[in-house]
């Protein structure tokens, strides 16, 4: 069986070859021309004489032929000489164009080309082989580690499937055991049933042997019954014949005075002796006839008597049918009343029994509802105290609703109070603003006043070298009204000579002020002198010592403080 299926198996692969080898060369053949234009035949025919797929004949016929004159001819004949050739002209072909075509391969099989040592030597030169080779020793240690890993988790895959066997192993060896004893538990269970259905035979024969015994039981009854009525009757009987033997004593102890009487009257006594001598003899020969039926003819009068009492005694045995009848029925009818009887006791025993019952029920809903009534007065009282407590909450809710609104307003009159703040404040500090602007002005003022009664005694002092104005207090008014100061007092003034800067206060202008230091004399003069385009020379040094340019302005009646 194995023979064939392994048979089986290597004609589907020999079938799968040759029909993976058809499919190539028919992709082939589609792609022929192409194929035909592009491969070089002296390339390919020294590989596939290494393969021994052509020999030197068959390459000399492809290259040297005068039937082929060009290299597409020859490539023809090579691949029609290559098919001719089976399975290894396929494998060579293919070969050769993994080795010197690589895309042609690519583009029939699909299939990357595997590089080989020899075409990196060609392409590369020995540095590129070695940096393949290098290149593919580092692919095959992490192959070997990948190989490695695989191997250690097959291992470890391994020990995981031998504990599970070895687990399956012992839950198989639980489940024979637990299928053994579930065997023998069957057959048990079959000798029990055997055993069950033998002692269900005995009991139904012995169910109906009972019911036989019950029948005869029943039968017997009954036949005791009947002798019980035969018993009755013949007491019924000796009764009877106890009371004509006490009517016979009673006559015979009357019987001495009857003589006496027959004596006084022997007729009668003779006559009723006669008469009762022929009715006792009458009666024994009625007796002797009762005893010996049938014995000889009886005569008319005593046949009469007898067919009377043969009517009588029919008429008894129809009576004692009838009673018995109706004994029966009596008994019947006791039988029923005592069965109703039982059944009706059985029903008082039920009824008193669901009595019982239903008095406990009464008093277990009685006292569940006492409890429930209890609990019920108990929620009514903790309602009442939720409704009390929710009242009181209201009350307060309401109360903090009223405070909250008495706080709006609160705040609401604390916020105008706020912005009226506010608004003063701005105010405040508006006027503040304004008036340490109009302080600031001030002290310019002052200083500018300082400056140019400064400068006005340097002018006097220069007034011999060149002429700057005619008036000097002209001169002050527009320079002041260039600076845009308001009325400032000049030298003969009182308050200008009482006015000292000190560095603080000059400290205090360069602090408050966006300005600078006002400028020094020396800047003014110099504007003077561009505006009226005078030389500088004009100008007498000595007086003009203490005197620098603007941007390093410093004057030697200035404070330092100034510089």
């Amino acid at each position: 069986m194995a023979a064939l299926e392994n048979a089986s198996l290597q004609a589907c692969s020999l079938l799968e070859q040759e029909e993976e080898e058809d499919t190539i060369w028919e992709k082939i053949e589609s792609a022929r021309h192409q194929l035909t234009r592009s491969l070089n035949p002296a390339k390919l025919t020294p590989y596939l004489r290494q393969c021994r797929v052509i020999d030197e004949q068959d390459e000399e016929e492809v290259l040297n032929s005068c039937r082929f004159p060009c290299k597409s001819n020859q490539t023809g004949y090579l691949m029609d000489i290559l098919r001719r050739r089976g399975k290894r002209g396929y494998e060579a072909f293919l070969e050769s164009l993994e080795f010197y075509y690589p895309e042609h391969y690519t583009r029939l099989t699909g299939r990357e080309p595997a590089q080989r040592c020899s075409m990196i030597l060609d392409e590369e030169g020995p540095e590129g082989l070695t940096q393949f080779l290098m290149m593919e020793v580092k692919k095959v240690r992490a192959q070997r580690k990948e190989h490695l890993l695989k191997e250690h988790q097959l291992q470890v895959k391994n020990q995981a499937l031998e504990q599970e066997q070895a687990r399956l192993e012992q839950q198989l060896q639980e489940l024979l055991k637990v299928q053994e004893r579930c065997k023998r538990l069957r057959e048990e269970w079959d000798t029990n049933s055997v055993e069950l259905l033998r002692l269900k035979d005995e009991n139904y024969m012995m169910a109906m042997r009972y019911a036989q015994l019950c029948e005869e039981k029943n039968m017997a009854v009954l036949r005791s019954r009947d002798l019980q009525l035969v018993v009755d009757q013949l007491k019924c009987k000796v009764t009877s014949l106890e009371e004509e033997c006490s009517l016979l004593r009673k006559q015979a102890s009357a019987l001495p005075q009857r003589e006496a009487e027959e004596r006084g009257h022997p007729d009668a006594m003779s006559e009723l002796w006669a008469e009762n001598q022929r009715l006792t003899a009458s009666l024994q020969e009625l007796q002797g006839m009762l005893q010996t039926p049938g014995e000889g003819p009886v005569p008319g009068s005593e046949q009469i008597l007898l067919d009377i009492l043969e009517h009588d005694w029919k008429e008894a045995q129809d009576d004692r049918q009838d009673l018995c009848q109706k004994l029966n029925s009596l008994q019947n009818e006791l039988q029923w009343a005592e069965e109703l009887r039982d059944k009706y006791l059985q029903e008082v025993e039920d009824l008193q029994l669901k009595y019982r019952t239903l008095q406990k029920d009464c008093d277990l809903y009685k006292h569940r509802m006492n409890t429930v009534l209890l609990q019920l007065e108990e929620i009514e009282k903790e309602r009442d105290q939720a409704i009390q407590s929710r009242d009181g909450v209201q009350l307060q809710y309401s109360q903090s609703l009223i405070e909250k609104d008495q706080y709006r307003k609160r705040v609401r009159a604390l916020e105008e109070e706020r912005d009226e703040l506010l608004s003063k404040l701005s105010q405040a500090e508006g006027l503040n603003s304004t008036l340490e602007a109009q302080l600031q002005r001030c002290q310019g003022s002052r200083s500018l006043g300082k400056m140019c009664s400064s400068s006005y005694s340097l002018c006097s002092n220069l007034s011999s070298t060149w002429s700057l104005v005619d008036n000097p207090t002209s001169f002050a008014t527009g320079l002041v009204d260039a600076l845009g100061v308001s009325a400032i007092p000049f030298p003969g003034d009182s308050a200008i000579q009482s006015m000292e800067v000190t560095p603080d206060s000059e400290k205090d202008i360069n602090r408050l002020s966006t300005f600078p230091f006002p400028p020094c004399i020396g800047s003014i003069l110099r504007r003077q002198r561009e505006d009226r385009c005078m030389p500088y020379k004009s100008l007498s040094c000595g007086s003009f010592s203490s005197i620098e340019d603007a941007t390093g302005t410093r004057v030697g009646a200035f404070p330092k403080g100034l510089s």
